[in-house]
């Protein structure tokens, strides 16, 4: 349907939108829609749900209207991905919530990461590390995320750790600020390759280079 540009930017504060982020330069790529998808709110005003930079365009070669699509002719399944993609796309994404929204998107409609990834242009491995935050992460662990006290590089890394003892033990210094995320991965690494091993030497190994002293075995003689 065609709709005067008029209606639609006249709420759009074009100062404040920001560049492009990462996130959107990747999705740039997969376009299903080749149209704003707008949904109409009550008092007959409208919402843009997706392709601003649609509207932009045609802002600047001062057209007076434009094709777009109706939010509410989309099915349930087109909706949610479209609503995966915006929080995919937010210049600072909310982890946990996207995390939410992606698990709960296979459950309701049965697929796979890589169907996902496909529908949505977001990597199967990006999915994975997101569904981690809800399916694996101690529940403490997400309060820190979204308190901005564990970044997501940390967490997703810590999510691979099984138990959730030490989880928490690895968080410690990086909740704290006494460690940078550039050992994160090191220390999972080591703390999954040696799981009797304490993870206070497991730090010392890796940020300090101490060697590690393994317990040497007792051999009985038999006479």
């Amino acid at each position: 349907m065609d709709i005067l540009l008029k209606d639609l930017i006249k709420n759009i504060n074009f100062e404040k939108i920001s560049k492009s982020s990462k996130n959107s330069d990747r999705l740039n790529k997969f376009k299903r829609y080749n149209s704003p998808i707008i949904s109409k709110k009550s008092d007959g005003t409208m919402k843009i749900i997706s392709g601003i930079n649609y509207l932009i365009e045609a802002k600047n070669n001062r057209q007076k209207s434009i094709k777009c699509d109706l939010f509410e002719n989309l099915s349930e399944q087109e909706k949610l991905e479209l609503e995966i993609q915006n929080s995919y796309e937010m210049p600072h994404v909310n982890a946990v919530n996207l995390g939410n929204l992606l698990v709960n998107y296979r459950k309701k409609f049965k697929t796979t990461q890589q169907e996902l990834a496909r529908r949505t242009g977001i990597t199967a491995g990006t999915i994975h590390h997101y569904e981690s935050l809800i399916t694996t992460l101690a529940p403490e662990l997400k309060e820190h995320l979204n308190k901005g006290e564990l970044t997501f590089k940390e967490a997703r890394s810590i999510a691979d750790i099984d138990e959730t003892k030490r989880q928490l033990e690895i968080a410690k210094p990086f909740i704290e600020g006494k460690l940078s995320s550039v050992y994160v991965e090191k220390i999972v690494s080591m703390a999954k390759n040696n799981v009797d091993l304490n993870i206070e030497v497991i730090i010392d190994s890796i940020v300090n280079g101490k060697p590690i002293e393994k317990p040497v075995k007792e051999t009985t003689t038999i006479k």
